[in-house]
């Protein structure tokens, strides 16, 4: 079904419609194109392609006089990050211009104020977004604005007031009984998939990370196992070497901090050992092909729901293996190591939560 904020509906007559910014007419005035199609996606691809198509339209201008619209100037940047991050970085970057960017200021961007900038975040607020779908849209504004004012086309105050200032949504996190459940559940099944799942849990690994992981990245002299990969299911934006759609693309963690070394946990070096396979094999299959993360994340909704146990996406490990290790007392710097963060500042804002247990400790600790 469409997302808030998509411009896509369906019509009386069954099919599907999308709307997407075409352009603006000879008074600078927004001009809107539509496609149909019988599906939801079938239309949604469709829109897709054409504003992608309108984000490449005029990738040569490049005089500050010839950026008159705001559009432009999301070209420029879009140009300008397209050979500097990743692959997927930049499906993520593109999907959110395209659908909430383009076509959202109505003047020239030397004329945009700081009330434009929050009449536009206002609006975000009432498609009723998520909080971290809005911030994500404000970053990236900001990013755009960033360049404008390097060009001398933006004002700095206009910069800075692309934020989003409301609280972060709230994460259901693993831990406690659940959490306990999950462990002996994943125990008692014994296979490679459960090791993997309880690596998850024991070391706060991504999802991603996991999937990329081979039996040559284990070090059973050392008893350690190193991040040095990540595969995710991207857009694909024209690569010709790729087929259909989307594509399964396997490259380099998240950050420079996220390559790194983890201890494997005494409780699973033997199960590891038990499963040890060729170099080139990933963990999770036990083959030369890897398990992408979207089904690791059906298999694991299938395991809780068939044992009776709450649901929980696999990120939410993550913060409940955060979680857990301030709640035993381990030092946020080494938390922040195994997770692979830049500093510690990011581990305490994003992964630690304050529980009933740990709110009792401190009082207690206290009197």
């Amino acid at each position: 079904m469409p997302r808030k904020g998509e411009n896509i509906r369906k019509r009386k007559d069954g099919r599907w419609e999308a709307r997407y910014f075409k352009g603006r007419d000879e008074h600078g005035h927004i001009r809107y194109g539509y496609v149909y199609a019988k599906t939801y996606r079938q239309v949604r691809e469709k829109k897709m392609n054409m504003v992608r198509q309108t984000l490449k339209k005029d990738e040569n201008c490049q005089a500050d006089s010839e950026i008159h619209t705001v559009e432009h100037l999301c070209q420029l940047w879009m140009r300008d990050k397209r050979n500097r991050v990743k692959p997927s970085t930049y499906a993520n970057y593109e999907s959110i211009v395209m659908k909430h960017i383009m076509g959202a200021f109505d003047k020239n961007p030397k004329e945009i104020t700081q009330e434009d900038v929050y009449t536009f975040i206002d609006s975000l607020a009432k498609k009723e977004l998520q909080s971290s779908t809005i911030r994500s849209i404000t970053d990236i504004l900001r990013y755009i604005f960033r360049k404008g004012n390097q060009l001398g086309i933006v004002e700095n105050e206009v910069v800075k007031c692309c934020v989003y200032h409301n609280g972060r949504s709230m994460v259901r996190v693993c831990y406690g009984d659940d959490r306990k459940k999950i462990e002996q559940v994943l125990f008692a099944m014994d296979n490679l998939f459960a090791l993997g799942i309880l690596l998850m849990l024991s070391t706060g690994i991504r999802v991603g990370e996991l999937c990329g992981i081979r039996w040559e990245d284990i070090s059973f002299e050392e008893k350690t196992f190193r991040i040095v990969r990540t595969i995710q299911r991207i857009k694909n934006d024209g690569n010709v070497e790729k087929k259909g759609k989307t594509y399964v693309h396997i490259g380099t963690p998240k950050t420079e901090t996220s390559l790194r070394v983890i201890p494997i946990p005494t409780k699973l070096y033997s199960s590891l050992l038990k499963y040890k396979s060729q170099p080139c094999y990933y963990l999770l299959t036990g083959s030369s092909s890897c398990m992408e993360p979207r089904n690791v994340q059906k298999r694991f909704a299938t395991i809780l729901r068939k044992n009776q146990i709450t649901h929980y996406n696999l990120h939410s490990l993550r913060h409940g293996f955060a979680s857990t290790a301030i709640e035993k007392g381990i030092d946020c710097k080494t938390l922040s190591s195994i997770l692979g963060h830049a500093s510690t500042n990011i581990t305490l804002d994003l992964y630690v939560h304050s529980n009933r247990k740990m709110m009792q400790n401190c009082v207690d600790s206290i009197l």
